[in-house]
């Protein structure tokens, strides 16, 4: 139960270790980009292609977010390990 507290507690600061970030100028500008990009393709399908292309991304962008979350609650795991084994 520590355990998926503290997971919890790192993964909930994922937001606003990232924030500086993901408000850039070049994250805006590629997101932009992208967003032109996928509403192009998507105007190309017929309608009832649509619904499936905006659920396949959704489930990718789920998925990535997952690992997004589980990199960083690792990354943090594994710094506080080495963390202490310098400071020993």
């Amino acid at each position: 139960m520590v355990s998926s507290c503290l997971r919890d507690q790192i993964i909930g600061t994922y937001d606003e270790a990232m924030k500086d970030y993901l408000e850039s100028d070049d994250v805006n500008y590629a997101t932009w980009e992208w967003n032109k990009w996928y509403f192009s393709f998507r105007e190309k399908l017929d309608p009832d292609l649509r619904q499936e292309l905006d659920d396949l991304v959704r489930a990718d962008e789920e998925m990535m977010q997952a690992t997004a979350d589980e990199a960083l609650y690792r990354g943090v795991i594994l710094g506080i390990a080495e963390y202490g084994k310098v400071i020993k």
